[in-house]
């Protein structure tokens, strides 16, 4: 079934991102991660806490309940939980059955994210999140920012779809981030078991409009790549150098990487944390904000196209199929390597 096959949906003992920091405090919240409810709030030290967000006795959505000390409290009948999911407070009982207690799961706090491993909590592998100063968010050469959350009322296989397909820029993205030539360009491709990379290289093109207040208008040679790290994040370097001709040919004028991050929430439905870091104009505010304001004309655009396709799928009487061209090679080996993931998990 598009865009998985049927019975594939997500993989659990792999990490995602579940908040921005600034998200999680001491007040908890809920939040839908791969079909389950989360409850998510902060120790008083600050350390995050993720616990499964139903209250056994009645299902009381524990997100949308109070805190004591470093406990979360059900609001409905005062049922009271550890971090690590213990129930040690059930006020109408003598004692608390062990059946009250909950899930805890293996939260990580790396730079101004909050991952999740929504599987087994013994099987989680901190070595499996991408490092961080590699993909550039605390490397110093780079300015990072705090980006955007969006709920997408449309499955996440769609939206990795759509950022492992780099021609749909020319077209969906004209005048923002597309430019002629990248449907035509030669794709350089690599993946390995839970990565594929895919890069494109354009010749003497102009500046795309998004980046011109800060560049003018003026030719480029421009190198598009997106690494998509199975299963929770993309990560698009942007590098955009002299051209060929001109005297300093070759030297980067500037590089944008772009982050995408899809955490399937239900379904049908996904959570989108998106941002950027660039290499130019570090500690700007007005420059955050022009290219956040840029990248959010681009998002309402792919978001768009994601739920229009979800709403055919839902409405559709049949199961649908897909005509598949050469060019999406890429998406396809993407959509095989997270399948084998998930099926991995089952057997």
């Amino acid at each position: 079934m598009f865009p998985l096959s049927e019975g594939h949906f997500a993989a659990r003992n792999r990490w995602y991102i579940a908040a921005w920091s600034d998200e999680i405090t001491r007040t908890p919240i809920e939040r839908w991660i791969l079909d389950e409810p989360v409850a998510l709030y902060r120790q008083e030290n600050g350390v995050p806490v993720g616990l499964d967000g139903r209250c056994p006795h009645h299902l009381y959505p524990l997100g949308k309940s109070g805190t004591k000390n470093d406990n979360i409290v059900c609001d409905y009948h005062g049922l009271e939980f550890q971090p690590d999911g213990t129930c040690i407070g059930a006020p109408f009982l003598e004692g608390v059955p062990g059946a009250c207690n909950v899930k805890s799961y293996q939260l990580r706090e790396k730079w101004n994210w909050i991952w999740i491993w929504p599987g087994d909590p013994e099987l989680a592998d901190e070595s499996l999140i991408p490092d961080h100063f590699e993909i550039g968010v605390t490397n110093p050469a780079y300015h990072a920012v705090r980006g955007l959350r969006l709920d997408i009322a449309a499955r996440y296989q769609l939206l990795n779809d759509n950022l492992l397909d780099l021609q749909h820029l020319e077209v969906l993205h004209a005048g923002i981030l597309g430019n002629d030539g990248i449907g035509q360009a030669d794709e350089e491709r690599g993946s390995g078991e839970d990565w594929i990379l895919s890069a494109r290289k354009m010749r003497d093109i102009e500046l795309p409009k998004a980046f011109q207040p800060f560049f003018g208008q003026r030719r480029v040679d421009r190198t598009l790549t997106m690494n998509w790290h199975i299963p929770g994040l993309h990560v698009g370097p942007d590098i955009f150098t002299v051209p060929e001709g001109e005297p300093d040919a070759g030297r980067e004028i500037m590089q944008v990487i772009a982050y995408h991050a899809l955490t399937p929430a239900r379904r049908n439905s996904c959570h989108y944390f998106v941002t950027f870091a660039r290499s130019f104009a570090h500690g700007d505010e007005a420059v955050d904000q022009a290219m956040l304001k840029s990248f959010r004309g681009v998002l309402d655009q792919d978001v768009f196209a994601a739920e229009e396709i979800e709403k055919q799928l839902q409405n559709a009487s049949t199961p649908q199929k897909e005509i598949l061209f050469k060019s999406d090679a890429t998406l396809v080996i993407g959509r095989r390597l997270l399948e084998q993931i998930i099926a991995a998990e089952t057997t």
